[in-house]
């Protein structure tokens, strides 16, 4: 039996209908209301959250330093007697990275800015202290020798009795090779100028790079669009200049901040200590504090020699793949990069010494990142320095060396994103689940009354 429809009926339907309508409209429009809801949260210019927390973030990098101590320099002249080393770390510091001299370019929506860098020691957390002695291969008289080497007769006579007078190895402090140690081969380098830079009066891995200005060089960055957080140059140019052709170019993240809506296949990040930009592939998906990531981790793009892929002989790599040649960044030192204790390297490295074990939890580089959002939300950025060990006739002790890839240290730079962040990630992806739901019910408000 049909039962006549009463006002109140018509009324109920007719509100009915309209919720169900405007539920209808907030299922179709969700993804954009989220996507609108991210923009606003992660909207980048001065007085933003975000921008504040790029301009000079509040937790600082953690950096554990490990330094492979050299126990047999007697031997290196022996080719009976592979280098033996023993690691003694982590040397932690608390490394701040604070933006300064900011531009805002209007014209292509980009920015430029230094970084004002800071390295603190963090005694309560390390293993060792920084005043312990340690040995190495002494690197300013190799150096020296290295890049003398080429030079005509007059200049190399300049130099070579200080180098001849030097020992192959060098026993400092943690905090003197890391931020720098004055030698006597600098000393008469800098009383000729026209042979180097009367400015360096030191020398140090890290010398030159705490509580400065500039070191890593000056960078522009895109802020808007897909290639928001991607670099349009390093030092005002497009091109490094440190290798040929493509090799050269200056592209993908600064490594802070990186596109929204990435997929899961490969990002590209330039580096000033790689001097270069290295691709790092997708890995597989990860949870970290409840927040769904994407891995990415550097493989055969960034460590053939050129031997497999054709494009990367550029990177004027002579030696077998695993390492990244940096000497013509680094004022033509023999410094190469590999990650820690050779990990992902040709096994040549490893059989050349004694004392190194790579392993793959210990020595990968990855980093994490939310893909919606771009944010980075676990890191861990590991790179060993080697120095290029060879015969150079005429400089001394330094002209019977083995030809080997020497490892000195290796570091950590650690990033995690902190419970704060963690928290805020969470709720900003709950609002779809919201509205999803607020519009569900409003669809079954139709049905609801209409059984009234």
């Amino acid at each position: 039996m049909q039962i006549p429809l009463s006002k109140w009926n018509i009324c109920f339907l007719c509100i009915g209908a309209i919720l169900a309508f405007a539920g209808a409209i907030i299922l179709i429009v969700s993804n954009s209301i989220n996507e609108a809801i991210i923009s606003a949260a992660f909207r980048f210019e001065p007085g933003t959250a975000v921008y504040k927390a790029w301009q000079k973030p509040s937790d600082p990098i953690i950096m554990n330093i490990y330094i492979l101590n050299w126990t047999n320099p007697e031997d290196i002249n022996n080719p009976n007697v592979k280098p033996k080393f023993v690691e003694v770390g982590p040397y932690r510091y608390k490394h701040t990275k604070e933006k300064t001299d900011i531009v805002w370019n209007s014209h292509n929506k980009t920015v430029t800015y230094n970084y004002l860098k800071h390295f603190y020691f963090d005694e309560d957390h390390s293993l060792r202290h920084h005043s312990d002695v340690v040995t190495t291969i002494n690197t300013v008289p190799l150096t020296i020798a290295h890049i003398a080497n080429d030079w005509h007769l007059v200049p190399q006579l300049l130099i070579s009795s200080p180098v001849k007078n030097s020992a192959v190895y060098v026993r400092k402090n943690v905090s003197e090779l890391l931020f720098g140690y004055e030698d006597s081969v600098l000393s008469v380098m800098n009383s000729i100028p026209i042979l180097t830079n009367p400015e360096q009066n030191k020398y140090g891995f890290f010398y030159g790079r705490n509580g400065t200005i500039g070191s890593d060089g000056v960078f522009n960055m895109k802020t808007e669009g897909e290639e928001f957080g991607t670099l349009q140059n390093w030092n005002y140019q497009n091109h490094t200049g440190f290798f040929k052709g493509h090799c050269g170019e200056v592209y993908g993240s600064a490594g802070e901040m990186y596109p929204r809506n990435l997929k899961p296949t490969y990002i590209y990040l330039f580096s000033s200590e790689m001097c270069r930009t290295a691709k790092l592939n997708f890995v597989r998906n990860v949870t970290v504090k409840d927040i769904l990531g994407y891995k990415f981790a550097p493989e055969i793009e960034v460590f053939d020699n050129g031997s497999k892929l054709k494009e990367n002989v550029c990177y004027d790599n002579k030696y077998p793949s695993g390492i990244l040649n940096i000497s013509s960044c680094k004022d033509h030192a023999p410094v190469y990069l590999s990650l820690p204790h050779f990990y992902y390297a040709d096994p040549s490295y490893v059989d050349a010494v004694e004392g190194l074990y790579p392993e793959k939890n210990k020595h990968e580089l990855y980093v994490a990142i939310e893909p919606k959002t771009g944010v980075i939300i676990d890191l861990s950025a590991r790179l060993q320095i080697n120095v290029q060990l060879q015969p150079l006739p005429g400089f001394g002790k330094f002209a019977d060396l083995p030809n080997l890839l020497f490892p000195v240290l290796w570091f950590e730079q650690v990033v995690l994103a902190s419970d704060d962040l963690a928290s805020n990630l969470k709720l900003l992806f709950r609002l779809p689940l919201i509205i999803e739901i607020f519009g569900t019910e409003k669809l079954s408000v139709l049905k609801g009354w209409k059984d009234v």
